[in-house]
């Protein structure tokens, strides 16, 4: 489907589009999901929740203080559900324990 494929391609107008979408079934909606966020992204991504996860913020504040630093460190914006996405292909491939 040639619609498919235009939305899945441009996360904009996914994003945009989303109240006019049918998924046929779970996988649809975790394909939609993964391809937000490219390959080259989720290399970048992946560094900086591995160093979030090294500074342990306790507090949201502290949170703030180290997305701020990750973004001036990387040079780069990026919106927490990025990160989310980033987390759980670490964790799915093992190479970071869940947190508690």
């Amino acid at each position: 489907n040639q619609t498919f494929e235009m939305l899945s391609e441009d996360p904009e107008l996914y994003k945009s589009q989303k109240h006019f979408r049918r998924n046929n079934d779970l996988e649809d909606i975790y394909k939609q999901w993964d391809k937000l966020v490219s390959e080259a992204e989720l290399t970048e991504l992946s560094k900086i929740v591995l160093a979030l996860v090294d500074a342990m913020p306790r507090t949201p504040r502290e949170l703030d203080a180290a997305l701020l630093r990750e973004r001036k460190r990387h040079k780069t914006s990026f919106r927490k559900a990025q990160l989310l996405h980033a987390y759980m292909a670490l964790v799915q491939r093992n190479e970071l324990e869940p947190c508690q």
